[in-house]
């Protein structure tokens, strides 16, 4: 699993619960209905990453029989070569000897065709499941806090550091290395529609 693409996705995950808890509050609705929006919004967005998840590699499987049969289809050498090139890095193909990309071709008839599999249903779950508890979690105080104004803004605090603790981690994953501003960029994106959310609902 691509650690980063799922916390990536919990970090757009958590500013859709946000908008839409602070979308209900604004329009005065009871504490239930704003937890309900939360579930909700979780539940929806989960669902569309982990159904985006399996048609990715549907698609990435889909290319690669393709490559797979344009390659197996060439002519001769030249247009091998020129099928390699369209979809590597032309300098990793330059740097193939005639023997290697002899011996490439001949085993390309031995390849079993890529398929799906049971696996890329798991793996759409996992996200899935994945997604869902990183975004959820955040809304439990809309259940477990009395008073509503309260629990939407302990709600509101905790995805602010959660967006904090993803933006960190997709800094360290990232060429840039600058981590402490991409995990203050998304908390400060969080904690301004936290704020929007309470002028308006002062309004």
């Amino acid at each position: 699993m691509n650690w980063a693409d799922r916390v990536g996705e919990i970090a757009i995950g958590l500013l859709v619960t946000l908008m839409f808890t602070g979308a209900f509050a604004v329009l005065g609705s009871p504490r239930g209905a704003i937890g309900l929006s939360a579930l909700s919004a979780s539940t929806a967005w989960s669902l569309i990453c982990g159904v985006m998840y399996w048609r990715g590699l549907c698609l990435r499987r889909g290319w690669q029989q393709r490559f797979q049969r344009d390659l197996q289809q060439s002519a001769d050498d030249r247009g091998f070569v020129d099928g390699l090139s369209e979809e590597l890095p032309a300098s990793l193909v330059k740097s193939l000897s005639p023997a290697e990309l002899a011996r490439l071709r001949a085993q390309l008839p031995d390849l079993a065709p890529p398929t799906t599999s049971g696996l890329d249903v798991v793996g759409a779950v996992q996200t899935f499941v994945v997604v869902f508890c990183g975004t959820f979690p955040v809304a439990l105080p809309l259940w477990w806090i009395a008073d509503a104004s309260l629990a939407l803004g302990v709600t509101h605090a905790a995805t602010v550091v959660l967006l904090f603790v993803a933006g960190l981690f997709l800094g360290r994953r990232s060429s840039s290395g600058r981590a402490a501003v991409l995990g203050c960029a998304l908390a400060g994106l969080g904690a301004l529609l936290a704020a929007l959310c309470r002028l308006l609902q002062g309004w």
